[in-house]
């Protein structure tokens, strides 16, 4: 890797340099695999040949498929636990481990999403996480100036669970939304409904939230962001409780 970026830089001197960061771990891994993600992180946070890391953030629910079978409601119950990155402090968690290995390196989250199957992927279960995650992202980046560019993957492809927009020709499948060969999964939503944040008009205001008995942030979702040109406040809640919430 040294030998390509000294090469780059020769013939693109300004030109930014990414390296791939390791998995993030829990604290003092046991199996040989997450201690190989530890020992790579190590080594490349003590490296100076690159602008910037690159790490790949999934939130792991294919276990959740796994464990579930064909019992949706035991699948979909360890997907609503799993996925609750406002709950878990996730991205602060995550920047805090990279932290350790990389100080204040500029980062690039070049991927992002979940790692699932076909049954809990392009579901409004899918698109809540994916909600939460991007105002997530917000916040973090509003406290962390070390990250730079998150990248949701991906835009468009041929696949099921992954992209925003999907080309396809499987007839049997229920999209929420589809013009011709071209279907829109339900991430597509989220992205429309956020984008004041997603094309940088709006701006992060903080609020003061008291939950009703019974609820947390893990199930209910509420973020509040100002729109200086529009003066415009706009407020998203996310409801994973299948409930009416008052």
């Amino acid at each position: 890797a040294k030998e390509f970026a000294s090469a780059i830089r020769k013939k693109y001197p300004n030109l930014p340099l990414g390296a791939v960061a390791a998995d993030p771990t829990e604290p003092n891994p046991k199996s040989d695999y997450l201690k190989f993600m530890n020992h790579w992180n190590t080594g490349l946070g003590k490296e100076n040949f690159y602008n910037f890391y690159i790490p790949h953030l999934y939130s792991k629910v294919e276990i959740c498929e796994q464990k579930g079978g064909t019992d949706l409601k035991a699948v979909f119950d360890c997907a609503n636990f799993t996925l609750s990155p406002d709950f878990f402090n996730y991205q602060q968690i995550v920047l805090d481990h990279y932290k350790q290995f990389y100080g204040n390196k500029k980062m690039w989250i070049t991927e992002w999403n979940i790692d699932a199957g076909n049954t809990t992927s392009n579901t409004i279960r899918h698109a809540e996480f994916v909600s939460e995650f991007l105002l997530g992202l917000v916040d973090a980046a509003n406290k962390n100036s070390q990250i730079e560019y998150a990248f949701f993957h991906n835009y468009g492809s041929g696949g099921y669970a992954a992209p925003i927009f999907t080309y396809s020709n499987k007839r049997s499948v229920d999209y929420l939304k589809k013009e011709g060969n071209i279907a829109y999964n339900s991430t597509y939503f989220s992205f429309l409904y956020l984008r004041e944040i997603t094309n940088q008009n709006g701006n992060r205001i903080n609020e003061k939230i008291s939950y009703p008995k019974g609820l947390t942030n893990q199930n209910v979702i509420f973020k509040t962001f100002y729109n200086s040109t529009k003066k415009s406040v706009f407020l998203y809640f996310i409801n994973k409780t299948s409930e009416n919430i008052p």
